[in-house]
């Protein structure tokens, strides 16, 4: 039970850090202009495409570390799940989902600060 509940959450671990490891390259390279599907979407960064770009730009570094936390984390909870506690993963991915939000937060006020500064 315990290793079922770890790879579920692991796989939804991987698939967030998939998208923002995406979003994190997309940056890098330029090639993640203003849209309406995919980035981050806060009235400021929408303003026009300088304040898209500066605050995917300021926000690039901490979403490349929310990425790479999210990895660990799904690597963390398989772990957890091997030795057949299923209080230990659960307490683990409530942990785990605190902190991607806790870094989403930080990546959302980012980019607003630099979209701001921006205009």
């Amino acid at each position: 039970m315990a290793l079922v509940l770890a790879v579920v959450i692991a796989v939804s671990f991987t698939i967030v850090a998939a998208a923002v490891l995406i979003l994190a390259r997309l940056v890098d390279t330029g090639s993640l202009g203003r849209n309406s599907a995919f980035g981050i979407r806060t009235s400021s960064t929408k303003r026009n495409d300088q304040a898209w770009k500066a605050g995917h730009r300021a926000a690039q570094p901490l979403t490349r570390a929310l990425g790479i936390t999210l990895l660990v984390l799904a690597v963390a909870v398989i772990g957890l799940g091997i030795t057949g506690s299923t209080a230990a993963v659960a307490a683990a991915s409530v942990v785990g989902y605190l902190i991607v939000f806790v870094m989403l937060g930080m990546v959302v006020r980012r980019a607003n600060a630099a979209a701001r500064a921006a205009d």
